[in-house]
């Protein structure tokens, strides 16, 4: 998971270690938020390529 992979770079763990309440830097709350921030990036892009397309779709 991208979320272990990030939490294991040095500057993250050395910010995550220095924060208070952060006993897994697994489970730090800017590691929770990425799924739906890479969710809202990828709609869009696809969102982009669809007008670009000129492709629109009901919802």
């Amino acid at each position: 998971m991208i979320c272990e992979v990030i939490s294991q770079t040095q500057k993250f763990l050395q910010f995550a270690i220095s924060t208070d309440g952060v006993v897994d830097p697994c489970q730090h709350p800017c590691l929770q938020a990425l799924p739906i921030i890479f969710l809202k990036a990828i709609k869009g892009i696809a969102g982009q390529v669809d007008a670009f397309l000129g492709l629109y779709y009901f919802n």
